[in-house]
């Protein structure tokens, strides 16, 4: 019985930076993730305490140096770094993130407070002796490309400077089709970025006009095909399934289109609506009718199985890697998102962005003006943070872990809190095995496919 099928899937999202969140609704974009933890979420920022807030501008356009990281940083933390640009051209109709139209007047003001509030982090984390290592850097919005490329270039400039790059490090930044010229795209390529996540989610022009996307699938084509005119060999392609009107055979075609251009990465997420948004008004009312659930998990099942057959390893429920040469080299996973999934520290910086640190969780105040009013009066933009106990991490760190493919494994669990898994989830996993929706080896415990499709019954148990 599929019952309940989109539960799981829509828990998680992809935008990259998603808040520790029980019990909260998370929705859809690459680069992010959802956690678990109820009432709050990214924890207890350094700079907040040292009253320090007479921090010099930077200079824009300094150079980005790469520096590996140095011998005298052996005890160095290495952690993904993520930036929120909170602007757009215009909202989506299904969008509930924190993002807004119209706001081109705030663009300096908000950069030079965002690189204020990174170089504050940065000096906070010198002064504990400590370095710190970006191992990744990630762009999200928003529309990142609405501002100009040299204003991404200054803010990339500033996490260089204060957080040691690392030779593989990996930098993203999302794109909305039609809003690039091949010469914008190359600049992106030349100041250091890596990867770019490209937010297709359809090739129905009926399905983009629903959505209130503001491209058409030729805007998507364009846009892929400039990326790799411009040299870049990491891109990803976002896609979203569970549309209204959309059936199984108008979703496989838009994989095998997708597929047709060989992407390095995909990203695959169900729409999920929030109260407030439009599209989420109009089914309310009725206008439009969304695929039941059997009918979405069809549609997953058809891309798992389209997938794997092209190539494609499935490594997360909501994302697939190729190898470098499509035949098993080395897979394009996304970098940051791992440290998501591994429950690993990350630190985020812009409007309702969220960070992981030192075991605490909090976020920076949600609009735009607030965040710049917050971090020039107080030299700090957080609005709310909470110190996770030793309870509220093993869960949250089995939850994330169960989104990989390979799962949990019970050395790493070990490892991390000093008890065996079977000491802390054995009546979970016991009744879970039971139940069909997890599978466990000496190595360690996954998802079944029965259970991908039920993930939220499976991640309730642990919470």
């Amino acid at each position: 019985m599929r019952g309940e099928v989109l539960l799981l899937l829509t828990s998680v999202s992809p935008r990259a930076n998603l808040p520790l969140v029980r019990g909260a609704k998370v929705a859809p974009p690459e680069g992010s993730v959802a956690p678990a933890r109820s009432g709050l979420r990214p924890h207890s920022l350094s700079y907040q305490m040292d009253g320090t807030r007479e921090v010099t501008e930077t200079a824009v356009r300094q150079p980005l140096v790469r520096e590996s990281c140095p011998t005298r940083q052996k005890q160095a933390l290495q952690t993904a770094l993520y930036v929120h640009i909170p602007f757009c051209i215009a909202k989506c109709h299904y969008c509930d993130f924190n993002s807004y139209a119209g706001m081109s007047g705030f663009f300096q003001s908000y950069v030079a407070v965002l690189v204020r509030e990174i170089e504050m982090m940065g000096r906070a984390q010198e002064r504990t002796g400590r370095s710190v290592e970006a191992r990744s850097v990630y762009f999200g919005g928003g529309t990142p490309t609405v501002l100009p490329v040299e204003a991404l270039e200054r803010i990339l400039g500033a996490c260089f400077r204060c957080f040691h790059p690392c030779d593989s490090v990996e930098v993203t930044v999302e794109l909305r089709p039609g809003t690039l010229g091949l010469d914008e795209i190359a600049r992106l390529k030349e100041i250091g970025v890596t990867r770019l996540s490209i937010g297709v989610q359809s090739f129905q022009e009926g399905e983009l006009r629903v959505l209130g996307r503001g491209h058409s699938a030729r805007d998507s084509m364009v846009a892929y095909r400039r990326a790799q005119e411009a040299g870049f060999r990491n891109i990803n392609v976002d896609l979203m399934y569970g549309l209204p009107g959309q059936t199984l055979e108008s979703w496989t075609s838009a994989l095998e289109r997708a597929l047709g251009m060989k992407p390095d990465h995909l990203s695959l997420y169900p729409l999920t609506l929030a109260d407030g948004t439009i599209l989420g008004g109009r089914v309310a009312k009725g206008d439009v009718v969304l695929p039941d659930q059997d009918q979405g998990a069809l549609m997953y099942e058809r891309a798992e199985a389209l997938l794997e057959g092209s190539g494609y390893v499935h490594y997360e429920i909501s994302n697939w890697a190729r190898g470098e040469d499509g035949r098993g080299g080395e897979l394009s996973i996304c970098e940051h998102n791992m440290a998501y999934w591994r429950a690993e520290p990350y630190l985020g910086f812009g409007a309702g962005a969220h960070s992981l640190w030192r075991n605490c969780c909090y976020h920076n105040a949600s609009h735009p003006a607030d965040y710049i009013r917050r971090l020039n009066s107080h030299g700090n933009a957080i609005c709310e943070s909470r110190r996770l106990d030793e309870r509220m991490r093993r869960s949250d760190y089995v939850i994330l872990g169960l989104r990989l493919c390979e799962g949990v494994r019970f050395e790493d669990f070990v490892g991390r809190f000093g008890l065996p898994f079977e000491s802390a989830y054995g009546a979970q996993l016991v009744g879970l095995e039971r139940e069909g929706l997890v599978e466990s080896d000496a190595v360690g415990v996954r998802l079944t496919p029965r259970g991908r499709l039920l993930g939220n019954e499976v991640f309730e148990r642990f919470l």
